[in-house]
């Protein structure tokens, strides 16, 4: 089975993703206590203005919200509790909008992509009212009534999104009694863990439409705004970051993650990485540095380089290819020494590999290993242009807005991200592709459409809803 760029969480990782993205919440009629996440901690909200979409040749963005309530058993009334429960509930959606029936209902071809919409987390929360219930559940607590108003972005398939804006409305189902709506039958045989069912759960399959029904599920509808779609002229800015005055180096940092396990033989994320560096090789024409490969860690870090002569400059583009355990429940360093000295050196930086629910490229995640080792954490280029093209499952819903923040503290930063589920053997051809785009100097200054032409070309059709933002 071809591997997805996700992957279950354990009991760490659970937590860890349930904390990550600090959801706002107002009107709370609950108390106040900590979590261990460092709560509160600065809100991330999602953009207004139709000049802040994502440009997708695939899907558009739109403005979303909703109203919902659900029951569940809480530990206590505190803030922090309540921020986890809705979480847990509206995450939900990620699970739904990519089940085959949601999608083949808009006319869409499940094998083309899998998957017809994905939300832009965190949402902004506000309206919560909490209700105790005469119910309790032995091992898990008093059972409260909590009902709230979500907002954000939601990145719709554009052939959804040709329905959607002219009924402003979607109809969707959403869980109501979280504390019973697990079940391992309704779920991936891959994934089967309560932990992660909100990604995999199938609420149309056979014995399974209860999870579409009363009491288990409530009709919830989601009204939808049209915010328009950026300029498909607008410049990756690629003159910029290879050509910046006083430039003779462009560095290009790429890492790639395992599929399953480094003790995997036959490993598709190392059989990808492989392949990609015989590809700029023999078909790029770059140089493998011997003096400069070797182990980064415990892991193999191959360097590759090119000269390139433009405008009368000498160029010199060096690759640095890393191969390593990436998941959040891994001791090992090696994958966030190698991240901090991508943000702080690279001009182009790329993870393939899973997105852990969320956990893998959390920076405090990443800082608090770094410190762990007694080093500094990872800074942003306060002067510098960066792109980062982050291929794992949905990183657009987990990583887009925590990346775009960074905007605000350094120089311009464009994020390439997944709407969708990425497969392992589709990494080969979007990165070679990214790769020949970064080093093509006979276009100066191609638009982002152009360089997403390039990318999508040999998918033969099929979509992860690519995208690039925050513009």
């Amino acid at each position: 089975m071809t591997g997805f760029k996700t992957r279950r969480l354990l009991a760490l990782g659970l937590a860890f993703a349930l904390v990550s993205f600090g959801i706002s919440t107002d009107s709370f009629s609950a108390g106040a206590k900590k979590r261990k996440s460092a709560y509160p901690r600065k809100l991330l909200t999602a953009p207004t203005t139709a000049k802040e979409t994502v440009i997708s040749l695939t899907s558009v963005e739109m403005h979303f919200e909703f109203d919902a309530e659900f029951e569940t058993s809480l530990e206590d009334g505190a803030k922090s509790t309540i921020d986890l429960a809705i979480q847990n509930h509206y995450q939900h959606l990620l699970g739904y909008f990519q089940n085959r029936k949601v999608v083949e209902d808009f006319g869409i071809s499940f094998a083309l992509s899998q998957g017809v919409a994905m939300p832009r987390l965190p949402l902004l929360v506000t309206n919560v009212q909490t209700e105790k219930t005469n119910k309790k559940i032995s091992y898990a607590g008093q059972v409260s009534r909590i009902s709230y108003h979500a907002a954000g972005r939601l990145l719709v398939h554009k052939e959804a999104y040709e329905q959607l804006k002219k009924v402003g409305v979607w109809n969707v189902t959403m869980p109501y009694d979280l504390d019973h709506y697990y079940d391992i039958k309704c779920t991936s045989p891959d994934y089967t863990g309560i932990e992660d069912f909100w990604y995999f759960y199938n609420p149309f399959r056979n014995g399974c439409r209860k999870l579409n029904d009363v009491p288990l599920a409530l009709p919830v509808t989601l009204h939808l705004k049209d915010l328009g779609q950026p300029s498909a002229d607008f410049s990756a800015g690629l003159k910029e970051l290879r050509l910046a005055p006083g430039k003779d180096t462009l560095k290009i940092y790429s890492v790639n993650g395992f599929a399953d396990d480094a003790s995997v033989r036959g490993d598709e994320g190392r059989r990808s990485y492989d392949d990609i560096n015989k590809y700029v090789v023999e078909k790029m024409g770059f140089t493998h540095d011997a003096m400069r490969s070797s182990k980064h860690g415990n892991r193999p870090m191959n360097v590759f380089t090119k000269d390139y002569v433009v405008e009368g400059r000498m160029i010199r583009v060096e690759i640095l290819r890393l191969l390593a355990d990436t998941s959040i429940d891994k001791p090992n360093i090696t994958f966030a020494k190698f991240f901090k000295e991508a943000v702080e050196d690279g001009d182009v930086i790329i993870y393939a590999g899973h997105s852990g629910l969320g956990g893998n490229l959390d920076f405090e995640n990443l800082n608090a290993k770094l410190r762990e080792n007694k080093i500094a954490p990872i800074q942003f280029s306060k002067t510098k242009k960066q792109i980062y093209y982050l291929d794992g499952c949905s990183s657009y819903s987990y990583y887009l807005l925590p990346f775009g923040q960074k905007k605000k503290d350094a120089s311009r930063i464009d994020i390439l991200t997944n709407g969708l589920e990425s497969l392992f053997d589709k990494e080969f051809y979007l990165q070679t592709a990214f790769y020949e785009v970064l080093v093509d100097f006979s276009e100066e200054d191609p638009s982002w459409t152009r360089v997403l032409e390039r990318m999508e070309a040999k998918m033969q059709g099929q979509t992860f809803l690519l995208n690039v933002g925050p513009l």
